[in-house]
């Protein structure tokens, strides 16, 4: 995996921190291994709301955007999660923003954030 993934229990949600470098052709692979973590961790923990804190520098192809979500179920990902993703690259907040769209039009909760405190306000509603 070519980043690091912190996940801790909040008050009501998990948080997630990704930090490293996102890998055109390989984001899929990436994000499968982080997101095992991560639903492992909320189906412990027994809390399906995730903020996730992108900090990756590197771009998603739209086919890593649409494999992201498409390869998801496959880790555990299902419609009972709500998912804020805060991006912080502002070169990949578009790329970001697609993903969200594909994973909203196949019904799940998930919102794309540059600010982590709006993210928090939106998961917790």
């Amino acid at each position: 995996m070519a980043y690091a993934i912190n996940i801790e229990l909040m008050q009501g949600y998990v948080r997630a921190h990704a930090k490293g470098e996102r890998r055109l052709g390989d984001a899929e692979l990436d994000a499968s291994q982080a997101g095992q973590e991560i639903v492992q961790f909320c189906r412990d923990a027994d809390v399906y709301k995730v903020l996730l804190v992108l900090e990756l520098r590197g771009r998603l192809s739209a086919v890593d955007s649409y494999e992201l979500v498409a390869n998801s179920k496959n880790y555990g990902w299902t419609h009972e999660f709500k998912l804020a993703f805060v991006e912080t690259n502002k070169e990949s907040i578009e790329d970001v923003r697609f993903t969200e769209t594909v994973a909203v039009n196949r019904a799940y909760a998930v919102k794309v954030f540059t600010d982590e405190e709006a993210a928090v306000d939106w998961l917790l509603q």
